[in-house]
């Protein structure tokens, strides 16, 4: 189950250049090991022994470990080379790219940029830039509108972080894709712990279990196929109506205000105040009382749908609302009947 409401419209957000064609430590590996020269018959000349001795003092003079490389290298238990990890950033290096970066006017050349920064690349120093020292990012937590949108974006086009990126203000492609599957994950297991607790068959009260249907395919979207929706919807409505999943996120929202007639619900998109979204909206968010109830993977169509399984709590007004709808449905058997 999954997904939310987009929070407007998107926002700017640094773009990813080409990657250079050289690395930090680019250029053809060193051929044996250092100081050791590979030598095959008829290769010493006529100078003998003096000339093997200068060739191997060329050799471990090119290979001498106290000279800077342009491919720092290592050896492994095997007796090979393996390379070695990038370097880590150091206070200096990030003033100096942010100076450069800011200095610069758009669109910025990574690569120009590198040329400033010894052994790192234009790749190098756009993540660095773009994921750490950009001034728009955010360091806040997630909120649950970003949640939401998150898998509002997921829906409806899948995991494509960098179009995500410029509807989330402040956030990087890695860190909303690491967001989505921590998200998932924990989820998955509120799912599960949810579903062996109860089934919507346990809340006749609070919902319309006539209403549970194979929800169609033409109306699903991507964030379906991550969860059994039909097993879990009924008992989201029934916590929805219940407060059962508040306590949790309850300090996520508020304050709430008494909902106007014509206010929208901006994850639903439902008219306030009704059945479905409740009579109170969160001005934090624009979200229903409804929404604020139910976890961010329930998007869409399928939020929609859950939200039209609540039941009115008040008895008298219940059997008024529900009189209404068998009578609407019968006219609207007689009318295909007839036609």
């Amino acid at each position: 189950m999954h997904g939310a409401y987009p929070p407007g419209a998107g926002y700017p957000h640094p773009h990813h250049p080409h990657m250079t064609p050289s690395g930090p430590y680019g250029g053809p590996p060193p051929y044996g090991y250092p100081g050791v020269m590979n030598i095959t018959p008829g290769l010493v000349g006529s100078g003998g022994a003096d000339e093997l001795s200068h060739s191997h003092r060329s050799t471990s003079r090119a290979k001498s470990p106290s000279e800077p490389s342009s491919s720092p290298t290592s050896l492994t238990g095997s007796g090979t080379k393996r390379k070695a990890g990038p370097k880590a950033w150091t206070k200096e290096e990030d003033a100096k790219l942010l100076s450069i970066v800011q200095s610069m006017r758009m669109p910025m050349k990574w690569s120009i940029v590198a040329q400033n920064l010894p052994d790192r690349t234009g790749k190098q120093c756009r993540e660095r830039y773009v994921n750490h020292l950009n001034p728009r990012l955010k360091v806040t937590d997630w909120s649950p509108v970003e949640d939401a949108t998150i898998f509002y974006f997921y829906n409806i086009s899948g995991s494509h972080w960098a179009k995500m990126s410029r509807g989330i203000p402040g956030r990087t492609d890695n860190g909303i894709k690491n967001r989505f599957h921590n998200l998932r994950r924990q989820l998955e297991r509120e799912d599960e712990h949810r579903l062996r607790l109860s089934t919507a068959d346990n809340f006749p009260e609070e919902i319309r279990l006539d209403r549970i249907r194979d929800f169609p395919n033409k109306l699903q979207g991507k964030a379906n196929e991550l969860w059994d929706m039909k097993k879990g919807i009924g008992v989201l409505a029934a916590q929805s109506i219940l407060g059962g999943s508040i306590s949790r996120n309850s300090s996520r929202f508020g304050p709430f205000r008494k909902a106007k007639d014509g206010d929208i619900c901006v994850r639903c998109g439902l008219l306030m105040p009704s059945l479905h979204t409740g009579t109170e909206v969160c001005t934090k968010s624009g979200w229903c009382q409804s929404c604020t109830r139910i976890p961010p993977h329930i998007c869409s169509n399928l939020l929609r749908e859950c939200l039209n399984l609540r039941r009115e709590q008040n008895p008298k007004l219940r059997d008024a609302i529900e009189s209404w709808d068998e009578h609407n449905s019968c006219e609207v058997q007689e009318a295909e009947t007839e036609a």
